[in-house]
């Protein structure tokens, strides 16, 4: 197989640390790298009277070197550009071609190693850098940094730095991921580990350059309404810009629908299979500052706000909360369902989807710990709360809504019976009232 061709010429700055990765693996390949770098020498000069033996052993080692020198050479330039071959035209062997290369291209290894610190500690994540891209740059840098300290004070730096600089340099929607790494031993820790958990957090989030989907940004901005932009509204997906003939959902079957919900920072993708009832899912948003739902029905207490609550949509569109309230639910929790309040629930009629804040829930004392297929709420030590990942994202929690009961004829009952009720009887009722909230406080919603 020619190597050779794989490897792209020297150009300049630009392209010379990815081209010197791959001409060291191509000499080593050739079992050469070691003339190229200085470790192998030319045979020294035999003294005056050497027998004829150790003269013909001689020749034969000057030979190989200065075949394997060769080799080096033309592996050497014929992978750099006219501009660097010319630059390297008077050097006499591989290892003068390569010193030079060097004096060109990186500076002494003191200044050098001052280079990659600054880069080191100022490197950041780019927009639409994955995450295991951006960990590979990090370790590039690391490893270069570690091999000019190797070389200035025969020392290393350890791989907790390395992890440390990554964890310290995520994005927001990595924030609840930091204090579920923090729960793992020290001695367990490494950089695959750290990768490999990060790979399954990124893969909840949406793709950053997928425009086909619907992105909600779940921002709030006490504003004025806006009026809303005229323009064609799809009766089919309800989105602007084009009619229900021509929408995507209907050329697609309508067999599901992808949506991505941003909250704060953070952004997941749910898909939604169209049998099922998405609508009445609670999902785990790490982002949100607050539970939100669409279904003004699940509302057993409820204040209008004074003036509606932006909720920005990523492509533009502006829907809007109208309220807050409490909503009983019944959670999952240790083999049963208990029954619970959520406090401070948003209503956002547009935004079909329920989502439950987990920063809520830390500003309560729970810790969330997202695995592979699920995740939990914990707190005394104990699971509160706990949900299963979804198909392709988001983690969806075992939450029942407890739809009140507003019919009058039910309710005329229950004035009723409380008026039949004696002293004694009112007070056994308000102790199990009391009892029974306390109980459903000890839930993180």
């Amino acid at each position: 197989m020619d190597l050779k061709t794989q490897i792209d010429k020297l150009e300049s700055a630009s392209n010379w640390s990815k081209w010197k990765r791959q001409i060291e693996l191509l000499l080593r390949y050739h079992g050469v790298l070691d003339v190229v770098i200085g470790k192998r020498v030319a045979p020294k000069t035999l003294p005056v009277g050497a027998s004829a033996e150790d003269v013909k052993r001689h020749d034969e080692e000057v030979k190989c070197y200065e075949k394997e020198d060769t080799l080096a050479q033309l592996l050497l330039v014929s992978s750099m550009n006219e501009a660097n071959v010319e630059l390297t035209a008077t050097s006499l062997s591989a290892a003068d071609v390569w010193q030079k290369l060097l004096a060109v291209y990186e500076q002494s290894s003191g200044l050098r190693m001052d280079r990659l610190m600054e880069e080191l500690f100022s490197c950041a994540m780019k927009p639409l850098e994955d995450v295991v891209e951006y960990v590979a740059r990090l370790q590039k840098l690391f490893s270069e940094l570690n091999d000019e300290l190797e070389k200035l004070a025969n020392v290393r730096l350890p791989d907790l730095l390395l992890m440390s600089r990554i964890l310290s340099t995520l994005p927001q929607e990595y924030f609840e991921f930091k204090s579920v790494w923090e729960s793992v031993p020290v001695s367990d820790r490494s950089v695959n580990l750290l990768v490999e958990r990060l790979r399954l957090v990124e893969m909840r989030l949406p793709d950053k350059t997928n425009s086909s989907s619907v992105a909600f940004a779940v921002k709030a901005d006490a504003k004025k309404e806006r009026n809303k932009k005229r323009g064609r509204k799809c009766f089919n997906c309800h989105q602007n810009g084009h009619f229900a003939k021509s929408c995507p959902m209907r050329q697609n079957g309508n067999k599901e629908q992808v949506r991505q919900f941003k909250g704060g920072e953070t952004f997941f993708c749910y898909r939604v299979e169209a049998n099922s009832d998405a609508s009445a899912a609670w999902l785990a948003d790490s982002g949100a500052s607050h539970h939100m739902t669409w279904n003004k029905k699940y509302f057993t207490k409820y204040v209008p706000f004074p003036q509606h609550v932006e909720v920005r949509v990523g492509n533009g569109e502006i829907i809007y909360a109208y309220g807050r309230g409490s909503v009983r639910v019944k959670v999952f929790t240790e083999g049963e369902w208990l029954a619970s309040v959520m406090e401070e629930v948003w209503y956002v009629l547009k935004l079909e989807l329920n989502l439950f804040s987990i920063g809520r829930a830390a500003e309560r004392g729970f810790t969330f710990i997202a695995t592979a297929d699920g995740c939990y709420f914990r707190k005394n030590d104990r699971a509160k709360l706990v949900g299963a990942r979804n198909l392709n994202g988001p983690y969806e929690l075992k939450i029942r809504v407890r739809l009140p009961k507003r019919r009058q004829g039910q309710r005329l009952n229950q004035i009723q019976g409380q008026r039949r009720l004696s002293g004694s009887q009112k007070t056994v009722a308000l102790n199990a009232k009391e009892k029974g909230r306390k109980a459903e406080l000890i839930t993180p919603c």
